[in-house]
């Protein structure tokens, strides 16, 4: 089982690649095009950051769908989660928040890169208006999802890309700490760009995947929600399925994990035999 160390050194890494030009008081990166770009704002560095990122992550693929480097070392997409924490803490942070005097500031281009930043700081601007999830791709989506997994404290793994053939199965997580009671888990992603909601159907052919492989708890999270008969399916017929929707994802996004909401598949009470009932929770 890969660790997280190798996707906190790789946002490591390309922080340290950064170079300082203090004659304009910005940083100066390479772009994914390999041209040299003079950043003013840790947000504008991140934005050219990522998609250099993206294409070191796809250098390949193993069976499973992890990302692989020219080295042949997985790169986990939770190099996400860490670059904005390791640009935050780096001497750049504090270099670009000195103040500069207007005679040696020299005009620094604009970067127009159109990708939407992961992790924590897509959390952070969602806080504010969670509906801009609906404005995501479904691959965006997907690889959200995967991160706020992370979040939870879980190892993600995405079995592929999105429109690939994946077996029904979108994501695989289980425990990153062995400590607790391990478990695999699986789940299926669907982002709708109207409020079109998860049916039946979808419930059934997902419960029916897992039925068939050594899957202990599986996940169907939509932007969107899901329709009386399927929730009703997932309650009655499919009782390893959880069924997590736009409400959910807003809880999420704040970073609470540990509401009430999230156990409302636990009975409060569960007879074992007749006679004999054991309460579960208040």
């Amino acid at each position: 089982m890969q660790d997280d160390s190798y996707s906190q050194q790789v946002a490591e890494d390309l922080v340290a690649a950064i170079r300082l030009d203090v004659e304009s008081g910005s940083a100066v990166v390479r772009n994914v095009d390999g041209q040299e770009v003079k950043c003013s704002t840790l947000d504008e560095l991140e934005r050219v950051l990522r998609p250099v990122a993206n294409r070191i992550r796809d250098d390949g693929w193993d069976d499973m769908g992890t990302y692989i480097d020219s080295d042949g070392r997985p790169m986990y997409p939770g190099a996400w989660y860490y670059l904005s924490g390791a640009l935050a803490n780096s001497h750049i942070a504090r270099f670009l928040s000195e103040p500069r005097s207007s005679s040696s500031s020299q005009p620094i281009p604009t970067v127009q890169v159109e990708l939407i930043p992961f992790g924590e700081i897509l959390a952070a601007r969602l806080r504010d208006d969670p509906t801009a999830i609906h404005n995501l791709t479904p691959d965006e989506f997907e690889q959200f999802i995967c991160e706020r997994l992370f979040a939870m404290g879980f190892e993600p793994k995405r079995v592929g890309r999105y429109n690939q053939r994946d077996g029904g199965i979108d994501v695989l997580f289980w425990p990153r700490v062995w400590r607790n009671f391990p478990f695999l888990g699986a789940a299926q992603v669907k982002h709708y760009i109207s409020s079109r909601n998860v049916a039946p159907p979808t419930v059934r052919e997902f419960a029916a995947v897992i039925a068939n492989h050594p899957i202990n708890a599986g996940l169907i999270v939509t932007n969107t929600s899901f329709t009386a008969d399927a929730r009703w399916f997932a309650q009655e017929r499919a009782k390893l399925l959880r069924l997590r929707g736009f409400e959910d994802i807003k809880r999420w996004i704040a970073d609470d994990f540990a509401s009430e909401q999230e156990w409302r598949e636990i009975p409060t009470s569960i007879e074992l035999a007749p006679g004999l009932t054991v309460k579960l929770k208040s």
